[in-house]
């Protein structure tokens, strides 16, 4: 059924919590879409809450951004990235399917489309677009006939539409508005949880407590070994925070743990934890020009592609960008410095 959550320009963006539980609740992938530039940037194909989560708050958007975001559940063509929303309103096979792409109008739908018919490879959504929706482009916004006839068509569906300049137009009956948000159903609604019991519940007694930091495995590391008796509540999620954690408080972390000193809630032997400090890539993935982190992980440098999800060493980058410059004649980009 999915669910679609719009942001205005000048509302405050959901929180994470709300987030999660729309991915959970619709957790066949998720995308999102905001003007840049008098274009539409859209990014999708995050098959997990992680990447989902990681590849948004890279783009440190301020609240004046409008955004669409979109969490899908399959109901037709399958569970892949390729038809996760939203989608450019196009014609083209390529750039329906294309996980990050500018476009001038892009659109998010939640319902089942009954009157079309999907393919194997093509949604019932993106089938509507390239056949309908691609065809009444220039009078979608303008046109209150086109508006009300696709409504017709579409009963009981919801769409989101953003076109370059960052105007918003929603149609559909039904939307639920929340401190500014729309929503096109209530599954962004979150489990209520107490912090007093998840508080107690991770520690367990006071030589326990302290700043930790959580790890893509979800474990549990204390940063900084000091046990206080105030309690501090001091944490870090992994997630969010790791680009926070400086190099210093690593050093304070190591410090305070020597290596024969097992770790509450951690891997055990007193291995020392280490962890990535990351960063946006320039330079384009050579395997479909989506965006890249880079991440150091120990002195070894790794880039991970948010959009096809290969994780390349440093020199296979630039390898695969000289076959691309030999086989196409595009520039090839440099990573390490080296020819």
């Amino acid at each position: 059924m999915c669910i679609i959550c719009v942001k205005p320009s000048g509302v405050e963006f959901p929180s994470k919590n709300v987030m999660k539980a729309c991915f959970e609740n619709n957790p066949d992938g998720a995308g999102f879409a905001f003007p840049k530039d008098g274009e539409v940037q859209i990014y999708k194909g995050f098959m997990s809450f992680k990447k989902f989560w990681r590849a948004f708050r890279r783009f440190e958007l301020d609240k004046s951004v409008p955004v669409v975001f979109h969490f899908r559940i399959a109901t037709s063509a399958g569970i892949n990235r390729p038809c996760t929303h939203p989608f450019p309103v196009s014609d083209d096979y390529k750039s329906l399917r294309s996980l990050t792409c500018t476009t001038d109008l892009a659109i998010a739908h939640n319902g089942v489309l009954t009157n079309v018919k999907p393919t194997n490879s093509l949604s019932d959504t993106m089938v509507f677009i390239k056949d309908y929706l691609a065809q009444v482009k220039d009078e979608l916004l303008q046109s209150e006939t086109v508006r009300v006839a696709i409504e017709k068509f579409t009963v009981g569906s919801k769409f989101a539409v953003m076109s370059g300049s960052g105007e918003l137009l929603m149609l559909g009956a039904g939307w639920i508005q929340e401190k500014g948000l729309y929503f096109s159903n209530d599954t962004f609604e979150e489990d209520r949880f107490s912090w007093r019991k998840w508080y107690d519940g991770l520690y367990r007694n006071e030589a326990d407590y302290g700043t930790w930091v959580k790890d893509d495995n979800g474990e549990w590391h204390q940063v900084y070994g000091a046990s206080t008796s105030k309690k501090d509540r001091s944490y870090y999620d992994w997630q969010d925070e790791r680009d926070s954690l400086t190099s210093a408080a690593y050093e304070e972390w190591r410090q305070n743990n020597s290596k024969d000193k097992s770790l509450v809630y951690g891997p055990g032997g007193g291995e020392i934890y280490k962890y990535a400090q990351s960063m946006l890539s320039a330079v384009p993935c050579p395997l479909c020009d989506g965006e890249m982190m880079i991440y150091d992980e120990d002195g070894l440098i790794l880039y991970h592609c948010l959009s096809c999800d290969e994780w390349l060493l440093e020199e296979d980058v630039d390898a695969l960008w000289r076959e691309r410059e030999v086989e196409t004649g595009e520039r090839a980009y440099r990573v390490s410095g080296r020819c």
